[in-house]
């Protein structure tokens, strides 16, 4: 992403290793997320945490959905997985 890019908050203990248990990594996640073609997609809040749902690409090509936060000024992941192929396909026709 050209211009504004925010700082990530990524804690060893919480969000990396739920990233890393859907074999993505923490790179790949902010690579999606900052995808400029990024496409809005569904995410649940919690009572106390509004959560935004991304459908996005990494710089490998890779399509994935990336639940995040926002927390004191920084994009907290909540986790981040492959898109299905439904989510793959909406991606793609909203893209081009």
């Amino acid at each position: 992403m050209q211009g504004f890019e925010p700082d990530f908050d990524w804690d060893e203990a919480t969000n990396v290793q739920k990233v890393l248990a859907h074999n993505v990594t923490p790179t790949e996640a902010e690579d999606a997320t900052l995808d400029p073609a990024a496409v809005p997609t569904r995410a649940t809040s919690t009572p106390t945490e509004q959560r935004y749902g991304i459908i996005g690409m990494t710089n490998a090509g890779r399509i994935l959905v990336v639940v995040f936060a926002y927390r004191d000024g920084s994009v907290r992941v909540v986790t981040a997985y492959d898109a299905s192929e439904r989510a793959k396909r909406q991606y793609r026709r909203r893209r081009n």
